[in-house]
Protein backbone atom coordinates (compact mmCIF):
# COMPACT_ATOMS: atom_id res chain seq x y z
CA UNK A 1 0.00 0.00 0.00
CA UNK A 2 1.33 3.44 -0.90
CA UNK A 3 2.24 5.88 1.85
CA UNK A 4 -0.45 8.29 3.03
CA UNK A 5 -0.39 11.75 1.48
CA UNK A 6 0.24 14.50 4.00
CA UNK A 7 -1.84 17.65 4.54
CA UNK A 8 -0.40 20.63 6.42
CA UNK A 9 -3.00 22.37 8.61
CA UNK A 10 -2.52 25.99 9.68
CA UNK A 11 -4.53 28.54 11.64
CA UNK A 12 -5.07 26.67 14.91
CA UNK A 13 -5.28 28.65 18.15
CA UNK A 14 -4.77 27.40 21.69
CA UNK A 15 -8.55 27.39 22.27
CA UNK A 16 -10.95 24.56 21.48
CA UNK A 17 -13.18 26.58 19.16
CA UNK A 18 -15.36 25.80 16.18
CA UNK A 19 -12.52 26.11 13.70
CA UNK A 20 -10.38 23.64 15.63
CA UNK A 21 -13.34 21.30 16.16
CA UNK A 22 -14.08 21.27 12.43
CA UNK A 23 -10.53 20.13 11.57
CA UNK A 24 -10.36 17.54 14.34
CA UNK A 25 -13.73 16.07 13.35
CA UNK A 26 -12.34 15.74 9.84
CA UNK A 27 -9.04 14.30 11.05
CA UNK A 28 -10.72 11.64 13.20
CA UNK A 29 -12.90 10.45 10.33
CA UNK A 30 -10.62 10.53 7.27
CA UNK A 31 -8.96 7.32 6.14
CA UNK A 32 -5.55 7.95 7.70
CA UNK A 33 -3.98 5.27 5.53
CA UNK A 34 -4.70 7.65 2.63
CA UNK A 35 -4.33 11.07 4.30
CA UNK A 36 -2.31 12.22 7.30
CA UNK A 37 -2.42 15.67 8.86
CA UNK A 38 0.48 17.74 10.18
CA UNK A 39 0.00 21.08 11.94
CA UNK A 40 1.74 24.45 12.04
CA UNK A 41 2.05 26.17 15.41
CA UNK A 42 2.71 29.94 15.29
CA UNK A 43 1.93 30.44 18.96
CA UNK A 44 4.11 30.85 22.02
CA UNK A 45 2.08 28.08 23.62
CA UNK A 46 0.67 24.70 22.62
CA UNK A 47 -2.09 24.56 20.00
CA UNK A 48 -5.42 22.96 20.83
CA UNK A 49 -5.62 19.15 20.56
CA UNK A 50 -1.80 18.79 20.36
CA UNK A 51 -1.76 15.53 22.30
CA UNK A 52 -4.52 13.96 20.22
CA UNK A 53 -2.83 15.08 17.00
CA UNK A 54 0.28 13.10 17.93
CA UNK A 55 -1.81 10.05 18.90
CA UNK A 56 -3.48 10.13 15.48
CA UNK A 57 -0.09 10.11 13.75
CA UNK A 58 0.31 13.82 13.03
CA UNK A 59 3.22 16.13 13.73
CA UNK A 60 3.20 19.68 15.08
CA UNK A 61 5.82 22.07 13.68
CA UNK A 62 6.68 25.28 15.52
CA UNK A 63 7.10 28.16 13.06
CA UNK A 64 8.04 31.44 14.80
CA UNK A 65 6.17 34.49 13.58
CA UNK A 66 8.32 37.20 11.97
CA UNK A 67 8.29 39.55 14.95
CA UNK A 68 9.72 36.74 17.11
CA UNK A 69 12.61 36.21 14.74
CA UNK A 70 12.89 37.10 11.06
CA UNK A 71 15.67 34.61 10.24
CA UNK A 72 14.19 31.88 12.41
CA UNK A 73 10.80 32.30 10.72
CA UNK A 74 12.10 31.76 7.18
CA UNK A 75 14.57 29.05 8.15
CA UNK A 76 11.75 27.10 9.81
CA UNK A 77 9.58 27.36 6.68
CA UNK A 78 12.43 26.15 4.48
CA UNK A 79 13.10 23.17 6.76
CA UNK A 80 9.42 22.29 6.91
CA UNK A 81 8.84 22.13 3.16
CA UNK A 82 12.23 20.72 2.20
CA UNK A 83 11.87 17.77 4.61
CA UNK A 84 8.27 16.77 3.87
CA UNK A 85 6.31 16.52 0.64
CA UNK A 86 2.79 17.86 1.12
CA UNK A 87 -0.27 17.30 -1.00
CA UNK A 88 -1.91 20.40 0.46
CA UNK A 89 -1.55 23.36 2.75
CA UNK A 90 -4.95 23.85 4.38
CA UNK A 91 -5.26 27.17 6.24
CA UNK A 92 -8.18 27.74 8.65
CA UNK A 93 -9.01 31.43 8.97
CA UNK A 94 -11.51 33.26 11.17
CA UNK A 95 -10.02 36.61 10.18
CA UNK A 96 -8.36 38.00 7.08
CA UNK A 97 -4.74 36.91 6.85
CA UNK A 98 -1.98 39.44 7.36
CA UNK A 99 0.84 37.21 6.12
CA UNK A 100 1.03 34.98 3.04
CA UNK A 101 4.43 33.37 3.75
CA UNK A 102 3.07 29.86 4.31
CA UNK A 103 1.33 29.88 0.93
CA UNK A 104 4.36 31.46 -0.75
CA UNK A 105 6.65 28.68 0.47
CA UNK A 106 4.05 26.04 -0.38
CA UNK A 107 4.01 27.26 -3.98
CA UNK A 108 7.82 27.47 -4.07
CA UNK A 109 8.06 23.81 -3.02
CA UNK A 110 5.38 22.62 -5.44
CA UNK A 111 2.48 21.89 -3.08
CA UNK A 112 -0.44 21.32 -5.51
CA UNK A 113 -3.38 22.25 -3.25
CA UNK A 114 -3.11 25.56 -1.37
CA UNK A 115 -6.45 25.97 0.37
CA UNK A 116 -7.78 28.93 2.38
CA UNK A 117 -10.91 28.16 4.43
CA UNK A 118 -13.09 30.99 5.78
CA UNK A 119 -14.77 30.34 9.13
CA UNK A 120 -16.21 33.80 9.79
CA UNK A 121 -18.34 36.57 8.32
CA UNK A 122 -16.83 39.59 10.07
CA UNK A 123 -14.06 40.55 12.45
CA UNK A 124 -13.74 43.13 15.15
CA UNK A 125 -12.10 46.44 14.33
CA UNK A 126 -8.34 46.27 13.88
CA UNK A 127 -5.70 48.96 13.78
CA UNK A 128 -4.59 50.75 10.63
CA UNK A 129 -1.34 48.80 10.44
CA UNK A 130 -3.20 45.47 10.56
CA UNK A 131 -5.57 46.64 7.83
CA UNK A 132 -2.65 47.62 5.60
CA UNK A 133 -0.96 44.26 6.19
CA UNK A 134 -4.19 42.41 5.37
CA UNK A 135 -4.64 44.37 2.15
CA UNK A 136 -1.07 43.57 1.08
CA UNK A 137 -1.48 39.88 1.95
CA UNK A 138 -4.73 39.76 -0.04
CA UNK A 139 -2.90 40.73 -3.23
CA UNK A 140 -0.32 38.01 -2.66
CA UNK A 141 -2.91 35.37 -1.79
CA UNK A 142 -4.76 35.99 -5.05
CA UNK A 143 -1.87 34.39 -6.96
CA UNK A 144 -0.93 31.78 -4.34
CA UNK A 145 -4.22 30.17 -3.24
CA UNK A 146 -5.56 27.39 -5.50
CA UNK A 147 -8.78 26.51 -3.66
CA UNK A 148 -11.23 28.59 -1.63
CA UNK A 149 -13.38 26.90 1.03
CA UNK A 150 -15.96 28.44 3.38
CA UNK A 151 -18.22 27.17 6.14
CA UNK A 152 -21.16 29.08 4.65
CA UNK A 153 -22.06 31.18 1.61
CA UNK A 154 -21.83 34.32 3.76
CA UNK A 155 -18.38 33.39 5.08
CA UNK A 156 -17.15 32.94 1.53
CA UNK A 157 -18.56 36.26 0.36
CA UNK A 158 -16.93 38.11 3.26
CA UNK A 159 -13.49 36.53 3.10
CA UNK A 160 -13.30 36.19 -0.71
CA UNK A 161 -15.29 39.04 -2.31
CA UNK A 162 -15.53 38.61 -6.06
CA UNK A 163 -14.32 34.99 -6.02
CA UNK A 164 -16.84 32.78 -7.83
CA UNK A 165 -15.44 29.30 -7.20
CA UNK A 166 -15.77 29.11 -3.40
CA UNK A 167 -16.60 25.60 -2.15
CA UNK A 168 -18.97 25.57 0.83
CA UNK A 169 -17.83 22.74 3.11
CA UNK A 170 -20.40 21.80 5.73
CA UNK A 171 -19.40 21.72 9.39
CA UNK A 172 -20.12 18.07 10.00
CA UNK A 173 -20.37 16.28 13.34
CA UNK A 174 -20.22 12.72 14.62
CA UNK A 175 -23.97 12.13 14.54
CA UNK A 176 -23.72 8.98 16.65
CA UNK A 177 -21.80 10.79 19.39
CA UNK A 178 -24.14 13.80 19.49
CA UNK A 179 -27.38 11.85 19.22
CA UNK A 180 -29.80 12.49 22.10
CA UNK A 181 -29.41 10.04 24.97
CA UNK A 182 -31.73 10.48 27.94
CA UNK A 183 -29.68 8.24 30.25
CA UNK A 184 -26.52 10.27 29.59
CA UNK A 185 -28.48 13.44 30.30
CA UNK A 186 -29.62 12.05 33.65
CA UNK A 187 -26.09 10.92 34.53
CA UNK A 188 -24.56 14.36 33.85
CA UNK A 189 -27.31 16.09 35.80
CA UNK A 190 -26.64 13.77 38.75
CA UNK A 191 -22.87 14.29 38.55
CA UNK A 192 -23.22 18.09 38.42
CA UNK A 193 -25.80 18.09 41.21
CA UNK A 194 -28.52 19.98 39.35
CA UNK A 195 -31.30 17.43 39.56
CA UNK A 196 -34.35 18.51 37.56
CA UNK A 197 -33.46 22.21 37.52
CA UNK A 198 -33.77 24.03 34.19
CA UNK A 199 -30.39 24.23 32.46
CA UNK A 200 -29.52 26.99 30.02
CA UNK A 201 -26.09 26.88 28.42
CA UNK A 202 -23.66 27.65 25.67
CA UNK A 203 -20.48 26.26 24.14
CA UNK A 204 -17.90 28.76 22.96
CA UNK A 205 -14.90 30.89 23.76
CA UNK A 206 -15.20 33.63 26.36
CA UNK A 207 -14.67 36.50 23.95
CA UNK A 208 -16.23 39.64 22.49
CA UNK A 209 -17.20 37.93 19.23
CA UNK A 210 -19.35 35.45 21.16
CA UNK A 211 -20.90 38.30 23.17
CA UNK A 212 -20.09 36.33 26.30
CA UNK A 213 -20.72 39.12 28.81
CA UNK A 214 -24.25 39.62 27.44
CA UNK A 215 -25.00 35.99 28.31
CA UNK A 216 -24.57 36.85 31.99
CA UNK A 217 -27.02 39.73 31.58
CA UNK A 218 -29.55 37.41 29.94
CA UNK A 219 -29.23 34.76 32.60
CA UNK A 220 -29.54 37.34 35.38
CA UNK A 221 -32.97 38.14 33.96
CA UNK A 222 -33.85 34.45 33.65
CA UNK A 223 -32.76 33.92 37.27
CA UNK A 224 -35.09 36.66 38.50
CA UNK A 225 -37.99 34.60 37.18
CA UNK A 226 -36.65 31.14 38.00
CA UNK A 227 -34.37 30.99 41.04
CA UNK A 228 -33.65 27.30 40.45
CA UNK A 229 -32.32 27.78 36.91
CA UNK A 230 -28.64 27.23 36.20
CA UNK A 231 -26.32 28.18 33.35
CA UNK A 232 -23.50 26.02 32.01
CA UNK A 233 -20.86 27.89 30.03
CA UNK A 234 -18.45 25.48 28.34
CA UNK A 235 -15.25 27.01 26.98
CA UNK A 236 -12.29 29.15 27.96
CA UNK A 237 -10.93 32.45 26.76
CA UNK A 238 -9.65 35.92 27.44
CA UNK A 239 -12.81 37.31 29.06
CA UNK A 240 -12.85 34.88 31.97
CA UNK A 241 -11.92 37.43 34.65
CA UNK A 242 -14.55 39.90 33.38
CA UNK A 243 -17.11 37.09 33.28
CA UNK A 244 -16.40 36.10 36.88
CA UNK A 245 -16.62 39.72 37.98
CA UNK A 246 -20.02 40.14 36.32
CA UNK A 247 -21.29 36.85 37.77
CA UNK A 248 -20.31 38.12 41.25
CA UNK A 249 -21.99 41.46 40.55
CA UNK A 250 -25.30 39.67 39.91
CA UNK A 251 -24.75 37.24 42.84
CA UNK A 252 -24.95 34.30 40.43
CA UNK A 253 -21.97 32.32 41.76
CA UNK A 254 -24.26 29.41 42.71
CA UNK A 255 -26.09 29.28 39.38
CA UNK A 256 -23.86 30.54 36.51
CA UNK A 257 -21.05 28.02 36.10
CA UNK A 258 -17.93 28.53 33.97
CA UNK A 259 -17.13 24.89 33.27
CA UNK A 260 -14.05 25.50 31.13
CA UNK A 261 -13.12 23.19 28.27
CA UNK A 262 -14.82 19.80 28.18
CA UNK A 263 -13.93 16.79 26.07
CA UNK A 264 -17.41 15.31 26.51
CA UNK A 265 -19.39 18.28 25.18
CA UNK A 266 -22.00 15.91 23.75
CA UNK A 267 -22.90 14.72 27.26
CA UNK A 268 -23.49 18.26 28.51
CA UNK A 269 -25.59 19.18 25.47
CA UNK A 270 -27.76 16.16 26.22
CA UNK A 271 -28.51 17.56 29.67
CA UNK A 272 -29.24 21.17 28.68
CA UNK A 273 -32.75 22.50 28.07
CA UNK A 274 -31.80 25.44 25.82
CA UNK A 275 -28.64 26.66 24.13
CA UNK A 276 -28.01 30.40 23.86
CA UNK A 277 -25.65 31.97 21.32
CA UNK A 278 -26.02 35.77 21.06
CA UNK A 279 -22.86 36.15 18.95
CA UNK A 280 -21.84 39.42 17.32
CA UNK A 281 -20.80 37.41 14.26
CA UNK A 282 -20.09 33.81 13.27
CA UNK A 283 -19.36 31.78 10.18
CA UNK A 284 -21.42 28.63 10.70
CA UNK A 285 -21.07 27.58 14.36
CA UNK A 286 -20.34 23.88 14.69
CA UNK A 287 -21.77 24.08 18.21
CA UNK A 288 -25.20 24.65 16.68
CA UNK A 289 -24.86 21.57 14.49
CA UNK A 290 -23.91 19.49 17.54
CA UNK A 291 -26.76 20.92 19.61
CA UNK A 292 -29.35 20.32 16.90
CA UNK A 293 -28.20 16.74 16.42
CA UNK A 294 -29.11 16.09 20.05
CA UNK A 295 -32.52 17.71 19.60
CA UNK A 296 -31.63 20.75 21.71
CA UNK A 297 -33.48 23.96 20.92
CA UNK A 298 -31.25 27.01 20.30
CA UNK A 299 -31.88 30.74 20.70
CA UNK A 300 -29.28 32.69 18.70
CA UNK A 301 -28.59 36.15 17.34
CA UNK A 302 -29.87 37.30 13.97
CA UNK A 303 -26.25 38.09 13.07
CA UNK A 304 -25.68 34.37 12.49
CA UNK A 305 -26.58 32.98 9.07
CA UNK A 306 -30.17 31.72 8.75
CA UNK A 307 -28.89 28.59 7.02
CA UNK A 308 -27.63 27.29 10.39
CA UNK A 309 -31.23 26.22 11.16
CA UNK A 310 -30.96 22.64 9.90
CA UNK A 311 -33.59 21.01 12.09
CA UNK A 312 -36.21 23.70 12.69
CA UNK A 313 -35.05 23.94 16.33
CA UNK A 314 -33.30 27.30 15.98
CA UNK A 315 -34.90 30.63 16.90
CA UNK A 316 -33.31 33.96 15.97
CA UNK A 317 -33.37 37.19 17.98
CA UNK A 318 -32.01 40.68 17.38
CA UNK A 319 -29.06 41.89 19.42
CA UNK A 320 -31.00 45.15 19.63
CA UNK A 321 -33.40 43.39 22.01
CA UNK A 322 -32.75 43.80 25.73
CA UNK A 323 -31.41 41.08 28.02
CA UNK A 324 -34.89 40.97 29.56
CA UNK A 325 -36.48 40.27 26.16
CA UNK A 326 -33.93 37.53 25.47
CA UNK A 327 -34.67 36.01 28.87
CA UNK A 328 -38.44 35.96 28.34
CA UNK A 329 -38.07 34.17 25.01
CA UNK A 330 -35.47 31.77 26.42
CA UNK A 331 -37.80 30.72 29.23
CA UNK A 332 -40.65 30.22 26.76
CA UNK A 333 -38.49 28.12 24.40
CA UNK A 334 -36.99 25.96 27.14
CA UNK A 335 -40.13 23.82 27.47
CA UNK A 336 -40.58 21.43 24.56
CA UNK A 337 -40.65 17.73 23.74
CA UNK A 338 -37.02 16.74 23.17
CA UNK A 339 -36.33 14.37 20.27
CA UNK A 340 -33.22 13.31 18.39
CA UNK A 341 -32.55 15.09 15.10
CA UNK A 342 -29.75 12.74 14.03
CA UNK A 343 -31.50 11.50 10.89
CA UNK A 344 -32.37 15.04 9.81
CA UNK A 345 -28.70 16.04 9.98
CA UNK A 346 -27.58 12.93 8.09
CA UNK A 347 -30.13 13.60 5.34
CA UNK A 348 -29.01 17.25 5.12
CA UNK A 349 -25.36 16.21 4.65
CA UNK A 350 -23.93 17.03 8.09
CA UNK A 351 -22.62 13.58 9.00
CA UNK A 352 -18.83 13.88 9.41
CA UNK A 353 -18.03 10.47 7.93
CA UNK A 354 -19.50 11.46 4.57
CA UNK A 355 -17.73 14.83 4.60
CA UNK A 356 -14.44 13.07 5.38
CA UNK A 357 -14.96 10.72 2.42
CA UNK A 358 -15.51 13.73 0.17
CA UNK A 359 -12.34 15.38 1.47
CA UNK A 360 -10.22 12.30 0.78
CA UNK A 361 -11.62 12.14 -2.78
CA UNK A 362 -10.91 15.83 -3.27
CA UNK A 363 -7.30 15.39 -2.19
CA UNK A 364 -6.33 12.16 -3.93
CA UNK A 365 -8.75 12.10 -6.87
CA UNK A 366 -11.56 9.70 -7.64
CA UNK A 367 -10.60 6.13 -8.30
CA UNK A 368 -7.24 6.24 -6.53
Amino acid sequence: MSEAKRILIAGFTSEVGGMESYVMNLYRHVDREKLQFDFVNNLNTQIAYADEIVKLGGKVFNIPIIRNGFVEHYNALNRLFSNTKYEAVYYQANRKLKNADLFRYAKKYGVPHRILHSHNTQQLDEGRVDMIRAAYAKKQLARLVTDYFACSKEAGEWMFPGVSNVVVVKNGVDTDLFDYNKSIASSIRLREGVGERKIYGTVGRLCAEKNSLFLVDIFAEIHKRDKDAVFWHIGGGGLESEMREKIRMYNLEDSYFLLGRKENVSDYLNAMDLLLLPSEHEGFPITLVEAQCSGLHCLISENITQSVDISGNVSFKSLGASADEWAIEAIYLSSYQRESCKEILINRGYDESRIADWFVSFMIGEGE
